[in-house]
């Protein structure tokens, strides 16, 4: 009995932090963008408490329009879905994605001690690579690319999450 649940106890703990609780998306299981925000501004306040770093990245998906004309509402649902899979893939545990629209991401990675431009660089880099393999949808691959954007948090125009 114990063993059953330990897995679901180890579960519970580390996405209760993470927002595992807050709203996500239907379709990408991402957090939905209050949900989100909020996470960014607690994130906010722990890297100024703490003296530490992060760094919030935005991701479009590219011509995302021309993937519901040629494939269809529900294929362009599913390469949402494994975008999302792909990114959470490309992270660390504690870093957190929002689904801000249908082709639209944000993620803010936690406080660190180290985060400087280069690393938030490769960041970047490792999410469009793992966006850009091809997807599979009923026998189609579909090629999607994405364009990503950062922010370090101590260069954000203002003193608060939202900024």
């Amino acid at each position: 009995m114990i063993s059953a649940l330990l897995p679901l106890i180890y579960l519970a703990s580390g996405r209760m932090q993470k927002g595992f609780l807050h709203p996500r998306d239907a379709i990408s299981g991402l957090l939905q963008r209050s949900a989100f925000e909020d996470l960014v501004e607690q994130t906010y306040l722990a890297v100024e408490a703490k003296g530490q770093n992060a760094a919030i990245l935005c991701v479009i998906l590219d011509e995302y329009d021309q993937v519901v004309e040629r494939y269809g509402q529900s294929a362009a649902d599913l390469v949402v879905r494994r975008v999302g899979e792909r990114m959470i893939s490309a992270l660390r545990a504690d870093d957190a994605i929002g689904q801000y629209d249908e082709a639209q991401f944000a993620i803010c990675t936690s406080s660190v001690r180290q985060l400087d431009l280069e690393l938030c660089i490769q960041l970047a880099g490792r999410i469009q690579s793992a966006i850009e393999d091809p997807i599979s949808v009923e026998g189609f691959s579909i090629y999607v690319s994405a364009s990503v954007g950062f922010c370090h948090i101590k260069r954000a125009p203002g003193h608060t999450g939202a900024a």
